[in-house]
C-alpha cells in the first residue's frame, strides 16, 4: 500500500477541473479573511473599533475575518482606506 503525501493528493484531485476551481475560490476567501485579520491586528484595532470605522457591527467584522464570507468591493475599498493601503484586484 502506497503512502500518499498531501501534494500527491492535491495533484490527483486537481485533475478534476471543478475541484481545482472550487479550491481556488476557497483559497481566495481564506486569503482575504486572513489579510483583514492581520491588518486589524497590526494596527492594534479591535473588531469593535473597526466596526465603528466601517459603520457596521462587530459581528459583521467577525464575518469579514471568517473564510466563508465574501466582502463586497465597496467594503474592501473602505478597508483599504481605513488601513491606508491600496486595494489591488487582479486576474491571473
Amino acid at each position: 500500500m502506497r503512502n500518499y503525501t498531501l501534494e500527491d493528493l492535491k495533484k490527483e484531485l486537481f485533475k478534476n477541473e471543478k475541484v481545482k476551481k472550487d479550491y481556488s475560490r476557497e483559497l481566495t476567501k481564506i486569503r482575504i479573511a486572513q489579510q483583514i485579520y492581520e491588518l486589524r491586528k497590526q494596527n492594534h484595532i479591535s473588531q469593535q473599533e473597526l466596526a465603528k470605522r466601517l459603520h457596521t457591527s462587530q459581528q459583521a467584522v467577525a464575518r469579514l475575518e471568517k473564510d466563508d464570507y465574501r466582502p463586497t468591493t465597496k467594503t474592501l475599498e473602505r478597508l483599504a482606506e481605513i488601513f491606508h493601503k491600496d486595494l489591488l484586484i487582479r486576474f491571473v
